[in-house]
């Protein structure tokens, strides 16, 4: 479905719209742990927020590729070493 509502938008020329359905696509990948797709899905996103100028799209796009990239640190392994006392 969102697929098809991202063709949709692409096929009107909505950007605004692509952009939004584009977040919603990365956050379906983050949630199915497809980290490679979400990053993606919000850079292609994070490209026509900076065209359109949208600063509030900007900032929630630039947390979720930080999220995405915080799992991907974690998941392989790579945790900062505990303090010594």
């Amino acid at each position: 479905m969102l697929i098809t509502a991202l063709a949709i938008a692409r096929e009107i020329g909505d950007r605004s719209a692509e952009a939004q359905f584009l977040i919603a696509i990365g956050d379906f990948y983050g949630a199915q742990g497809e980290h490679s797709q979400a990053l993606d899905s919000y850079q292609q996103a994070l490209v026509i927020a900076r065209e359109q100028g949208d600063r509030q799209a900007e900032e929630t796009i630039l947390s979720n590729i930080g999220f995405i990239d915080f799992l991907i640190f974690i998941e392989e392994g790579n945790r900062s070493p505990e303090p010594n006392p």
